[in-house]
């Protein structure tokens, strides 16, 4: 897209992928248009920054290899009991899943995904 200034008071704006197809619009309201790209630009990098990051000793313990699971867990301050009732499975399989004695099926990996409130991807 080309944008050029018209006689002071209108831009055009040229599309390039449409041969010789141009509009003309009054330069107040590609500015306006313009500061409202510029402020939703700014409003998403905002509520990028303001993101849940890890801190670098819970990544590192990712990074060995730990349970993802019992990684967030632990970071979120539940107690297994709290996680297994709120994901909707025993304790014993929350602990085997844990420690990596046993896979958690996909609808299994989803409930706790939800209970910790992370995205599937985060712990498998």
């Amino acid at each position: 897209m080309m944008i050029r200034y018209l006689r002071g008071s209108a831009l055009v704006r040229s599309a390039s992928s449409i041969k010789g197809a141009a509009a003309v619009i009054p330069k107040e309201r590609l500015e306006k248009f313009i500061t409202q790209m510029e402020d939703a630009a700014d409003r998403a990098s905002l509520e990028k920054k303001n993101a849940e990051y890890l801190p670098v000793a819970l990544v590192e313990r990712l990074i060995a290899g730990e349970s993802a699971v019992r990684i967030f867990r632990e970071w979120r301050g539940v107690s297994q009991d709290k996680l297994a009732t709120t994901a909707g499975i025993g304790k014993s399989m929350l602990s085997q899943i844990e420690s990596g004695k046993k896979e958690p099926s996909l609808v299994t990996a989803r409930r706790l995904a939800a209970a910790l409130d992370v995205t599937l991807e985060e712990i498998v």
